[in-house]
C-alpha cells in the first residue's frame, strides 16, 4: 500500500499524472477515531443494501428526509445470488455530495467509514435509533461478526445498535477513463468473505462492524 496519503488516493482513482487531480479536503467531523488517522476518500456514498437484523425491517421501512428507504437498486440486482428483497439506505442525489465511503490509509487492512453530512445524522438519529432499544459496544459487534476486522480492540469505545449485513455498499466518483463519473457498487463479502454490518450510534453516526474486505488500489475487495 502507498504510504503517501495523495499517491493513495491517485492509485484509488486510477490517476497518476496529473497534479490538478490532487484531492480536495474534505471538511467533515470524524470524532471517536483520532486525530491522527487519515483517511482516502473513495467516493460520494449513494446506498448501502442491508439484510436487516432480526426487530429491524420496521425500522428500516421508515423515510428518512435525507436518507430515504428503498428496496434494491437495478445494479444491485443484476448480480444475483443474494436475499431477494434488500433494505437500501439510498442517499438523496443532491446531497451526495456532502456524504462520504472512505477508508484508513494506516490501518493494515483499510478500515471503511460513513462520514455523513449533519443533516444525515440527524435523520440517521432520528429514524433509526431506539431510544429504548439495546446496544452494545462497537468492538464486540465487529469480534461477533468476525473476519479481518474482528477485533474488538481495534475499535472505538461507543455503544451502536446493529441495523443489519452489508451485502452491497454504492458510492459515485469519478476514475481516469471513466468519463462521465458514475456510480461504483461493491459486493461485500464476495467469494466467501464475510459480510460487515452496519450499525448506528445515538449521534446518528453509521458504523461499519467486522468483515472481510479491504481496500487496496483497485477498490473494495474481499
Amino acid at each position: 500500500m502507498a504510504r503517501n496519503p495523495e499517491q493513495a488516493w491517485r492509485k484509488w482513482h486510477w490517476k497518476t499524472k496529473k497534479d490538478t487531480d490532487l484531492p480536495r479536503r474534505i471538511n467533515v467531523s470524524t470524532p471517536h477515531i483520532g486525530e491522527d488517522t487519515r483517511l482516502i476518500e473513495a467516493g460520494a456514498l449513494t446506498s448501502l443494501h442491508l439484510d436487516p437484523m432480526d426487530g429491524k425491517k420496521r425500522y428500516l421501512r421508515s423515510a428518512l428526509p435525507t436518507a430515504k428507504l428503498a428496496e434494491m437498486t437495478d445494479e444491485a440486482a443484476l448480480e444475483g445470488n443474494e436475499p431477494d428483497r434488500f433494505s437500501v439506505i439510498e442517499v438523496v442525489e443532491s446531497d451526495w455530495p456532502n456524504n462520504w465511503v472512505a477508508f484508513d490509509h494506516d490501518h493494515p487492512s483499510q478500515r471503511l467509514y460513513l462520514l455523513l453530512s449533519p443533516s444525515t445524522r440527524r435523520d440517521v438519529s432520528q429514524t433509526l435509533w431506539e431510544p429504548r432499544g439495546a446496544t452494545m459496544p462497537l468492538g464486540e459487534l465487529a469480534e461477533h461478526v468476525g473476519g479481518i476486522h474482528g477485533d474488538a480492540e481495534d475499535y472505538p469505545d461507543i455503544d451502536v445498535q446493529p441495523l443489519g449485513r452489508i451485502f452491497y455498499m454504492s458510492y459515485f466518483t469519478h476514475k481516469e477513463g471513466d468519463d462521465p463519473a458514475s456510480i461504483y457498487i461493491h459486493r461485500m463479502g464476495e467469494e466467501g468473505g464475510i459480510e460487515p454490518i452496519v450499525a448506528v450510534s445515538e449521534d446518528g453516526r453509521l458504523w461499519i462492524a467486522g468483515g472481510s474486505y479491504t481496500c487496496p488500489d483497485p477498490g473494495i475487495t474481499q
